[in-house]
């Protein structure tokens, strides 16, 4: 009799859990996939993907993503003055002289930029914008004219990277040269995306997907998915499209960012040979870098992930190994003849790709 008792006991306890669990799944609000889509910040289209109860919740969160986006895009715009607040662009204007005062999200980013230059081995650097402007004045132009060596060469003499120089007690930013120019265009963007993240998250938002031109910044997946299902572009996508994906990325959470030839470019003869004029310039050879067509790297950081396929796009094969393998970095490469490598972090994020 006594085991009779204590069996039913348990069955009591069994019952009563069972029922305690679904009351609680049955209390869990149910969550719908939202997506929308906003433009005219840096330079790309921006995409929200959340999964949320409500529109009206959705709304919300995507407001709180414009305007944090709009925000950044203004302190970092390069080519505009704000009315309101010491951007980039009045930086740029007041090179070689006084130090100015500027506001948090921007001493930040030009720290992170300054440090990046560090981490990429000088592949990567904010007072390169000299050179890159060139560069990105041929593209724009539609002349197809490149720059003359010489103008080159003299451009990066305005170039080193003791020209920045910033005072952090003070959050003051200075270049010490009148012809210095600060380009953050290899980090602004994904350094914007991982802020406007962490923004959603601190208000709230678990469950989304923040896409910004190549970059994509990811929270947890969607209800009943154990990972994002993220593409990688093929570099002649944008010319076949009907090309398909190289592969398919599986991640819980954090960040991808592919850099490229293939978007903003031109094409022109050099030394009898065809060659590609696009916007990632090679500090070593101040011309765009050949080593590559795209590098797509995925890590926990959208700042960092957008910082390292650049780097990772103009550093010789073995140095890039062993700068993926010190930063923890999953790295995807594309060669110009359209042989893939993959290391073997991205190797085991990929649901397809290039063999073994």
């Amino acid at each position: 009799m006594a085991r009779w008792k204590c069996s039913r006991s348990l069955r009591q306890g069994f019952l009563a859990a069972c029922c305690a669990a679904l009351l609680l799944f049955s209390l869990r609000p149910r969550l719908f996939r939202y997506t929308a889509t906003f433009w005219g910040v840096f330079d790309s289209v921006i995409t929200l993907t959340a999964s949320v109860p409500t529109r009206e919740e959705f709304d919300w969160y995507l407001d709180l993503a414009v305007d944090s986006f709009t925000g950044f895009h203004s302190i970092y715009d390069r080519f505009s003055e704000s009315e309101t607040i010491v951007n980039l662009y009045s930086v740029n204007h007041a090179a070689g002289g006084e130090p100015l005062a500027v506001e948090e999200p921007l001493f930040s980013l030009l720290l992170y930029a300054q440090e990046g230059e560090r981490r990429t081995l000088g592949t990567v650097s904010p007072t390169f914008g000299a050179v890159t402007e060139l560069w990105r004045r041929a593209i724009v132009s539609g002349n197809r004219l490149i720059p003359d060596e010489e103008t080159l060469r003299e451009a990066a003499g305005h170039a080193a990277p003791e020209l920045l120089v910033l005072e952090k007690g003070a959050g003051r930013v200075r270049l010490t040269d009148p012809k210095a120019l600060l380009d953050l265009g290899a980090v602004a963007k994904g350094y914007a995306t991982e802020r406007t993240a962490r923004k959603l998250t601190a208000a709230g938002l678990s469950r989304f997907a923040i896409s910004s031109g190549g970059n994509l910044c990811c929270g947890h997946p969607p209800d009943g998915k154990p990972m994002w299902e993220i593409g990688v572009q093929s570099p002649d996508r944008a010319v076949l499209s009907r090309a398909p994906s190289l592969a398919s990325l599986r991640i819980p959470s954090g960040a991808v960012s592919t850099s490229g030839d293939y978007q903003r470019f031109f094409w022109y003869e050099q030394g009898g040979k065809r060659r590609r004029a696009h916007h990632i310039i090679d500090p070593a050879t101040l011309h765009p870098g050949e080593r590559c067509r795209s590098v797509t790297v995925a890590c926990s950081s959208a700042a960092d992930a957008d910082l390292f396929s650049t780097a990772l796009f103009l550093l010789d094969q073995k140095t890039g190994e062993m700068l993926a393998e010190r930063e923890n970095l999953a790295v995807l490469w594309v060669l110009p003849d359209g042989e893939m490598r993959a290391n073997d972090a991205m190797r085991r994020l990929m649901k397809s790709g290039p063999p073994d």
